[in-house]
């Protein structure tokens, strides 16, 4: 019976060639885009799954409060905080903090640029699964300058797997001797690295015991059974204890592990969170694999509907000779499981096909081996077995239920303007709908991008080269300033603390309020060399610049923007008082225009810069952009010339600022492709229903091109009843795409205004696309022969 039924379908799908390849291509492509999908969707939920505690993993994170600063939840603990809370919540197994360190390494005379280094506890191979690949991991981090390195930095600086008891040195002459050697790690992990350091390499000084001073991470481990919640209540008379006051500046909080990756938007000076995303675009992602999978299914459906007709004798017969309807039930199910898993062996060579490209737009490492999980292959099989079935179960309890005895007079079939009719056009407007909101959001989203990358942010970023700065060149910085500017193709140096969109740090200052009385408050604040604000364009709308010939303003002159007179409620800025610890009281000379110095993402915080030469960590330089090779080798030569302990880096500044939207950016990407491919499907379909209804149609159109009807008249004929159907998807479509793309966009604090006319151009793509569609068979059609047509049976 089953090779009978197998033989059937074969027979069938070959008979029917063209609409076969239709329904097939369909699912090909809805299957291999879900594949794909799904295959992003699992590698992002398994971002650090590969440690065995991964569960009972926090990082500690704050919330931080203070006057003149936006509140904020960072990334970033105290020195003291580790040891404190184990000392106090015997719910901690063990903690570890994570402190960046040095990235140049010399060995044997020769620099070596490392990525990222940590100095951490020993107790990090209790928390985490970081593999050992040689060492033991309960001694490798225990003395003074030992340091664990990857497999990966091994190679690279010693050309072999097992350097253990070799020494490195830091460029200042620290020795660091070579105890392990781990294994690289995976690209699904949120903290990346090449080297591990003993804490204890570290002097602790004064300052780093201060409960207040953040600037690390802190991860902790707790015992089994222990409810977070309940050691969080906890927290805030945990920080009382420490320092009266903190519960007004700082609340602590655990985040899991499994949310570190995903969950971490609203999260700032997360500096160590590799390739940070955010769980909102996954899951919609996976939303879109469904509905790209929904439009396949929609136009097997569709197509297997609108065909019932054709198979009606075939029907009859059967049930003539004493078929049982769950018997033909099956028969149409098993064609159109078969069409589904030859769809999917078709999807798996697509999505290898294409595999590269998906990494290399996703920025991922995906795998189709992922999908062949011992948990995750069964319900792929499951799934390809529901889609044929879903897709097919309408059309085989349609086909199963004609009457042999009025089929084979003739009579039994039914036309889309019957008994088919409804669900046809039900399932052609939720396909349109589906693609007309991807369209819609794929307008908007590559508008947003371009806005967030083109938007004037009150700086003039245009051919600015940006050089990270060491303990030599920060000394060095008026030599290299005045050799840099001996080339034409230099227009001017200057220095500062941070880069501009790396969210400014803040800094505890008091300032005098509009009553004179001094009040303590933590703005964003940078230290940048005198000629900063001239050498950005930033606009000064009130008092002065700093000056380079005054040394009075070196530490001891401020300059604020516009949104920090505004939380001051200053009417007259100039000359309020300003202290800052150490370095003493100063005063206000100048306020700036507000001007965007963090991502799109933030409102403009209140900003305080200091004239300073102490504090520079980043070489500003505007080159000529017409010459830019010959301008970068001038950098590059002069910095070889001046400076030995860091090799010459460079990354110009408007790159930096595209990575601030990499996600934006890559989202775009792959919706607009997604949205491309439902179109696709769409009118792959529709294709399918127009050739169809043609057939169907043969003799009345060459009965009225007989009468005289014109070739215009009956292509408009044909393609009205489905524009009309895409016209109702417009109707639909569009306050959807309007909520949801209007809810995305207040995710921004800057972002473009909706208009209607993405929503209008959505809908004229819609149509035109519908229209050219079904026009190609309608042009068939209208210009065949009508001799032939009415020779038509």
């Amino acid at each position: 019976m089953l090779t009978n039924y197998l033989k059937t379908t074969l027979r069938n799908l070959r008979h029917h060639a063209v609409y076969t390849a239709i329904n097939i291509l369909g699912l090909t492509v809805g299957m291999a885009v879900c594949l794909l999908i799904v295959l992003f969707v699992m590698y992002e939920y398994r971002f650090d799954s590969m440690h065995s505690n991964a569960d009972r993993i926090y990082r500690i994170n704050e919330i931080q409060t203070f006057g003149g600063a936006i509140p904020q939840h960072v990334a970033l603990s105290m020195y003291t905080m580790g040891p404190g809370l184990q000392d106090e919540f015997s719910e901690i197994e063990a903690f570890s903090r994570f402190i960046e360190g040095p990235d140049i390494l010399e060995y044997e005379n020769e620099i070596h640029m490392l990525d990222k280094t940590f100095l951490v506890d020993p107790a990090v191979f209790d928390i985490f699964d970081f593999e050992l690949l040689y060492g033991d991991p309960a001694q490798v981090l225990l003395e003074p300058n030992a340091i664990a390195i990857t497999l990966e930095t091994a190679q690279r600086i010693f050309g072999v797997d097992d350097p253990r008891d070799e020494v490195i040195y830091e460029v200042d002459g620290t020795p660091y001797t070579i105890k392990g050697i781990l294994k690289n790690m995976p690209e699904n992990s949120h903290l990346q690295f090449d080297a591990l350091i003993s804490i204890s390499t570290m002097e602790e000084e004064p300052w780093m015991l201060n409960w207040g001073n953040n600037w690390m991470n802190t991860y902790v481990l707790l015992h089994e059974g222990t409810s977070p919640a309940t050691m969080t209540h906890r927290f805030p008379e945990f920080l009382e204890s420490k320092r009266e006051g903190m519960t007004e500046q700082y609340e602590m909080y655990l985040q899991p592990l499994g949310d570190i990756h995903l969950g971490s938007t609203i999260v700032t000076h997360d500096y160590n969170n590799y390739q940070k995303f955010d769980r909102t675009y996954v899951n919609i992602f996976g939303m879109l694999a469904l509905f790209i999978l929904l439009l396949a299914a929609i136009n097997f459906t569709n197509l297997s509907t609108a065909r019932s007709s054709t198979r009606a004798r075939e029907v009859g017969v059967r049930k003539a000779i004493g078929a049982h309807r769950h018997q033909l039930t099956f028969q149409f199910l098993a064609d159109s499981i078969v069409q589904s898993v030859i769809s999917f062996l078709f999807a798996l060579i697509v999505s290898l096909a294409v595999l590269g490209f998906v990494n290399q737009l996703s920025g991922r490492e995906l795998a189709l081996e992922s999908l062949f999980a011992i948990e995750v292959w069964p319900l792929i099989l499951l799934g390809v077995v529901l889609i044929g079935g879903m897709a097919g179960l309408y059309p085989a309890y349609v086909l199963s239920a004609f009457k042999p005895v009025t089929v084979l007079k003739g009579k039994g079939a039914f036309s889309s303007r019957e008994r088919g009719g409804w669900l046809k056009n039900s399932l052609v407007i939720a396909q349109f709908s589906i693609a007309i909101i991807m369209i819609i959001g794929t307008f908007l989203t590559y508008s947003q991008l371009d806005f967030l990358q083109n938007r004037n942010i009150g700086i003039d970023r245009d051919q600015v080269v940006v050089i990270p700065l060491s303990d030599e060149s920060r000394n060095q910085y008026d030599v290299l300033r005045e050799e840099l500017a001996r080339d034409v193709s230099v227009l001017g140096v200057t220095a500062s603390f941070q880069r501009l969109g790396s969210n400014i740090h803040q800094w505890g200052l008091s300032a005098e309020d509009k009553e004179g009385v001094m009040q303590d408050m933590a703005p964003s604040f940078l230290p940048v060399r005198e000629n900063y604000f001239e050498f950005y364009d930033i606009e000064i709308v009130e008092g002065r610049g700093f000056s380079e010939g005054m040394s009075a303003d070196t530490n001891r002159a401020f300059i604020v923007n516009e949104a920090f007179v505004s939380e001051m409620g200053w009417e007259e800025p100039i000359g309020k008082r300003i202290y800052r610890g150490g370095d003493g009281q100063g005063m206000i000379v100048g306020v700036v225009r507000d001007f965007n110095f963090n991502s799109l993402h933030n409102e403009i915080a209140p900003l305080i810069a200091m004239a300073s030469g102490e504090y520079m960590n980043e070489l500003s330089i505007r080159i000529d952009g017409r010459n830019i090779e010959a301008a970068l080798a001038h950098l590059e030569t002069t910095w070889g010339a001046y400076i030995n302990d860091r090799p010459f880096t460079y990354e110009f500044l408007d790159q930096h600022f595209a990575q601030l939207y990499l996600a934006e950016q890559r989202v775009s990407q792959i919706f607009g492709i997604i949205a491309g491919l439902a179109i696709f499907i769409a009118c792959l379909g529709l294709l399918g229903l127009a050739a169809f209804a043609a057939q169907q149609r043969t003799k009345e159109m060459g009965i009225r091109k007989v009468l005289g009807a014109s070739v215009h008249g009956i292509i408009g004929l044909m393609s009205k009843d489905f524009l009309k159907l895409v016209g109702v998807s417009i109707l639909i479509a569009s306050p959807i795409a309007y909520l949801a793309m209007r809810r995305w966009l207040e995710e921004f604090a800057f972002h473009i205004e909706l208009t209607l006319l993405p929503f209008a151009m959505a809908g004229a793509i819609a149509l035109l696309i519908a229209f050219l569609t079904v026009g190609i068979q309608s042009i068939k059609t209208a210009t065949s022969n009508p001799v032939h047509a009415l020779k038509h049976e």
